[in-house]
């Protein structure tokens, strides 16, 4: 349901889930792939290249996987894998 939200607000949901990810978590998220960017009735929706989409990541967040995969049509999907970045004492 991610594309549903604006790129604004998709960075804002991503910072918010970094910080409810237990340590080492991951995030992992399936997004409409496209070009563009939409209304509907006031429905946004948003699609998302791995260009665009790692343009919205935070900083505070790795993209780890961005890939197309089939769900409704051939490449109409991204697989994404994020997870915060470590800390140097971390690494």
């Amino acid at each position: 349901m991610l594309h549903h939200l604006t790129v604004d607000q998709l960075h804002q949901s991503l910072e918010r889930q970094a910080q409810l990810l237990r340590p080492r978590g991951l995030l992992l998220h399936g997004l409409c792939a496209g070009t563009t960017a939409e209304e509907y009735g006031g429905l946004q929706d948003q699609r998302y290249t791995p260009e665009t989409l790692e343009a919205a990541v935070p900083e505070t967040l790795d993209l780890v996987e961005c890939d197309f995969y089939q769900e409704m049509s051939i490449d109409g999907s991204l697989r994404v894998v994020l997870r915060p970045k470590q800390e140097a004492d971390d690494a």
